[in-house]
């Protein structure tokens, strides 16, 4: 008990809230989409997505102050430490809700350091952040946010790596496996051809396939008829030979044998006749 009031005083002690805007998470994404579109583009690639999301680590808040125990005071919502680089060189610069050179100072002090770089990009994944769509209405989507779950894990980790490793692990968490990630790609619309354009079509390539076959049908029937079919002029001649004998000498013997008969005297017979008793 006296360790869970002990934790909450330390947090306590250690944000400072002055007098700024606290964003919704809607807010800033608009924001930072139409005013500041032209910086999110340069210094952090046009993703608004993370950029929420780092800001929702700072509560939203952009006049957060996080005071680390070496002394060091990071400010607003991206949490930006005072540095001698040229407009990085103030505190107050960072706690204001213009976001004028927040990003540049993100880019160029934070971002450009690899450890730093994963570690955002770890806090910002899908399974360390609530996801859904701000939109103007049903028909206007604004952009996709990333809604941290453990929003006090710089409060309690002040940033530093090891300690957002440990803080991960006492959640069960591997900071060193993110999930696997997957690209969400704006729906494509994809135009069919219409019924009617369809029927058309096939009618069309129904027609070529049988006009093709009955040319075909047509060239192969005449190249068969010139192939089985010769002309009169090639044509083998055939000489019909009788199957039997020549017989109209035969006959003309028979009719000549028949006269002579004819015309014989009748027989006589070699024993007398008996003419009367």
């Amino acid at each position: 008990m006296m360790g869970a009031i002990s934790v909450a005083f330390v947090v306590i002690a250690a944000v400072v809230s002055c007098s700024g805007r606290v964003f919704t998470p809607c807010e800033l994404a608009k924001q930072l989409k139409y005013v500041l579109s032209s910086n999110l583009a340069t210094y952090l690639g046009g993703n608004v997505s993370l950029a929420v999301c780092l800001a929702g680590y700072r509560h939203y808040n952009a006049s957060y102050q996080l005071k680390h125990p070496n002394g060091t005071v990071y400010y607003g919502v991206f949490g930006l430490k005072v540095v001698s680089r040229s407009g990085c060189d103030g505190g107050s610069i960072f706690i204001n809700d213009s976001f004028d050179l927040d990003l540049y100072c993100l880019n160029s002090t934070v971002l450009i350091h690899p450890n730093k770089l994963y570690m955002y990009h770890r806090l910002c994944a899908s399974d360390l952040t609530q996801r859904f769509t701000c939109k103007e209405n049903e028909f206007f989507h604004v952009a996709e946010v990333w809604d941290p779950i453990y929003k006090d894990i710089i409060d309690l980790t002040y940033g530093e790596e090891h300690a957002v490793v440990k803080y991960l692990s006492a959640h069960g968490i591997d900071y060193y496996q993110p999930p696997t990630t997957t690209t969400t790609s704006p729906p494509t619309t994809t135009t069919s051809p219409s019924t009617t354009t369809t029927i058309i079509i096939s009618t069309t390539v129904m027609s070529l396939m049988i006009g093709l076959i009955v040319v075909t049908y047509h060239f192969l029937k005449k190249f068969m008829r010139g192939r089985i079919a010769p002309t009169a002029s090639t044509a083998p001649e055939y000489v019909m030979t009788p199957r039997f004998p020549d017989t109209s000498n035969q006959m003309q013997e028979e009719i000549s044998h028949n006269d002579l008969m004819k015309n014989k005297p009748p027989a006589y017979s070699a024993f007398p006749t008996k003419l009367c008793q």
